[in-house]
């Protein structure tokens, strides 16, 4: 799933759910997103995709281009905290994907370092690149119950 749909599941479980429940749920929606078949195409293919790059790259500005607007425009008001605590929450696994991108100059991962890394590599089986229909979906459909809808 796009690190854009995790953060945004994450800023709308902050928006209904009992804050207590809220940041460890948020945590535990990465795990059900990824679950959920989505875009994503061969560990392989992905030095050579001029098109995996750009959207990889999009996918990172965008949660932080939302971050930035959550906290600087008050939008949400006493909301505010637990949004962006529960967005966090919910990309943070991701984030050892982003470091490893980084420091090796390359997409390919499939040599995961730690049995949590290979565990979590493995239940994202369903990634196809038609799956990127699904995550548009949801995506929509996630900006306009927190736009729309409950607030």
């Amino acid at each position: 799933m796009t690190g854009l749909n995790h953060g945004l599941t994450g800023g709308l479980i902050a928006l209904t759910v009992n804050p207590v429940v809220a940041l460890p749920l948020a945590l535990v929606s990465h795990f059900i997103l990824d679950i959920v078949p989505h875009y994503g195409i061969d560990q392989k293919e992905r030095d050579k995709s001029m098109f995996w790059k750009i959207f990889s790259t999009l996918d990172v500005l965008m949660i932080a281009g939302l971050a930035v607007f959550t906290v600087v425009s008050g939008y949400f008001g006493d909301f505010t905290p637990l949004i962006v605590a529960c967005a966090f929450l919910a990309t943070s696994p991701d984030y050892y994907w982003v470091i490893e991108v980084i420091k090796n100059r390359s997409f390919k991962l499939d040599k995961h370092r730690n049995r949590f890394m290979k565990w979590h590599a493995k239940i994202q089986k369903y990634e196809f690149k038609k799956g990127i229909y699904i995550e548009l979906c949801y995506t929509l459909f996630l900006l306009w119950l927190i736009f729309f809808v409950l607030t």
